[in-house]
């Protein structure tokens, strides 16, 4: 079984685009939707070659939450961003950046402790696996996967319930053509406190 020992800080980000009308505008220039995933099925989301495990809009815990999700992302305009931030405090127990919220997609790296000097010791640290969490969406749908460069059958049940934790918080804001043209000249969307304050979103 593989072990988790050490989190290397690895990121990346890309930004989506969609096409239908936009209506709900938060301050008319952004939209934004919290919602929990219930991510607690894990052992039964993973693929048969064991790299991706697998969640869609279907689990969003409150039914409130996914018709605002649904909604939101169904009206977003032609040439909108929708980006997706997840719960860092929950996912890796304190975020990294400071910042309760980390733009999708995001990726971890893991360590393992290789003994490849043969002396015994073990004690050279090498990357053994990579976590990338990764949305999705269209036509009104959300889809969150955590993708895996390892097997994930390999890997053992404690690390797995660290890795996809039983419920996992995210803020996807919704950014119209008109606000979006503004943002890509100024705005870091990785950055989401800067986002945060551009758009006068709540904590």
């Amino acid at each position: 079984m593989r072990s988790l020992l050490s989190l290397l800080a690895l990121a990346a980000f890309v930004v989506s685009a969609s096409g239908c009308d936009t209506t709900e505008i938060y301050e008319a220039r952004a939209t934004y939707v919290d919602f929990r995933l219930d991510t607690s099925d894990r052992d039964n989301r993973i693929s048969d070659d064991g790299r991706i495990a697998s969640f869609d809009d279907d689990d969003v815990t409150s039914s409130d939450d996914q018709r605002r999700l649904k909604n939101a992302l169904a009206r977003a305009g032609d040439g909108a961003l929708v980006v997706a931030y997840i719960n860092s405090d929950l996912l890796f127990s304190g975020s990294t950046t400071g910042q309760t919220y980390s733009a999708l997609p995001l990726t971890r790296g893991y360590e393992a402790l290789l003994d490849l000097d043969g002396d015994g010791t073990g004690e050279t640290p090498t990357v053994d696996f990579t976590i990338a969490y990764e949305y999705s969406f269209d036509n009104g749908n959300f889809y969150f996967d955590v993708t895996s460069s390892a097997d994930l059958f390999t890997i053992s049940q404690n690390d797995i319930d660290n890795l996809v934790p039983d419920n996992i918080d995210f803020r996807v804001v919704t950014l119209p053509a008109s606000a979006a043209n503004r943002a890509g000249a100024r705005i870091d969307l990785t950055d989401y406190q800067a986002v945060k304050e551009a758009y006068n979103l709540p904590d």
